[in-house]
């Protein structure tokens, strides 16, 4: 064989264990508990196609918002997808709002980019505003390539001066090779 026969060779054996090994996310649900005077999640997870579910609608910041409001996360795991979830040590780091909307833009550039007026970087405090999501599908170059399939939760919790004023729900059934 020649040299660029090999070099095809290997191209599309790496693709085909691409394929076998891609995991997929898709939405199921959002949630905004509690803290409706300080944010307002008028967001909905909505059927787009057959094999497709997205995100539409709008974040509202109702007041401007800066480091002293600190962001955690706890991240739960149900592998049959039957509400029994386990509690599993992946989270994003607990920071401050303008540290969170920075991690954001750093690590995640992709599955923000298509939010509507979302904040600059390194700005802050960030001033009260409005954030649109128009049917953006659930950004899967965010998800490991070792995570395991199944249904995981992300609870979002915001606190002011060690008070809880902020909880949101994300749920997002994660699957590999396009099957649920």
């Amino acid at each position: 064989m020649f040299s660029w026969q090999y070099g095809v060779i290997i191209a599309l054996v790496a693709g085909a264990v691409e394929q076998a090994i891609a995991v997929y996310g898709q939405y199921e649900r959002i949630e905004q508990v509690s803290g409706f005077d300080y944010f307002n999640y008028d967001l909905r997870v909505r059927k787009y196609n057959r094999t497709t579910a997205t995100l539409n609608g709008t974040i509202h910041i109702k007041q401007p918002m800066d480091d002293t409001y600190r962001f955690s996360t706890d991240v739960f795991h149900s592998s049959l997808g039957n509400n029994q979830y386990e509690h599993t040590p992946l989270h994003l780091p607990e920071s401050g709002f303008c540290q969170f909307m920075d991690l954001l833009h750093r690590e995640y550039p992709n599955a923000i980019k298509d939010i509507v007026h979302l904040t600059e970087p390194n700005k802050c405090p960030i001033p009260a505003c409005e954030m649109h999501f128009l049917d953006l599908e659930f950004p899967n170059d965010v998800l490991p390539t070792s995570i395991t399939r199944g249904v995981w939760k992300l609870i979002l919790k915001g606190a002011h001066e060690g008070e809880t004023m902020f909880h949101a729900v994300i749920v997002v059934r994660v699957f590999d090779n396009l099957f649920f």
